[in-house]
């Protein structure tokens, strides 16, 4: 079973969807173009995996490095994704997997070549389905 939600609300999505062993959290790139810190930012996420392990959640979790997109600069987009990793190597539960070494960043002649972008946040249908793949080919068995 898989359930998505990019709400506030996702943990109520956690404790209604039934029992499942993998939670996919790409989150980091709109927080990058604008949003907290970087540390404010990790603060942010141990928060949501505290908040699913609570609710009951106790599979494994996935935390996917997004391609850069929007304003942040190569610098900010590094800091958040060091904050990343460093909440995966702190629980032996949480992997990091880096989307962007398959996907280009927004704005770059690859990416409009491709078209999985609508605008610097988000993606087409095209896109969801890219990305959707480039996951699902990194973690099924082949």
């Amino acid at each position: 079973m898989s359930v998505f939600t990019g709400s506030a609300a996702w943990t109520k999505a956690i404790t209604t969807a039934g029992p499942f062993g993998l939670l996919i959290m790409p989150w980091g790139e709109n927080d990058a173009t604008g949003g907290p810190s970087a540390a404010t930012f990790r603060t942010q996420l141990e928060l949501n995996i505290t908040q699913a392990r609570t609710a009951g959640f106790n599979g494994s979790i996935l935390l996917v490095e997004m391609p850069k997109r929007g304003n942040a600069t190569e610098p900010i987009w590094e800091s958040f994704r060091a904050e990343i990793e460093a909440v995966a190597a702190a629980d032996p539960d949480i992997t990091v997997f880096d989307l962007r070494r398959r996907t280009p960043d927004y704005g770059t002649a690859e990416a409009t070549e491709l078209g999985l972008y609508a605008d610097e946040a988000h993606y087409k249908d095209k896109g969801q389905g890219w990305v959707a793949d480039q996951i699902a080919s990194a973690i099924l068995p082949r």
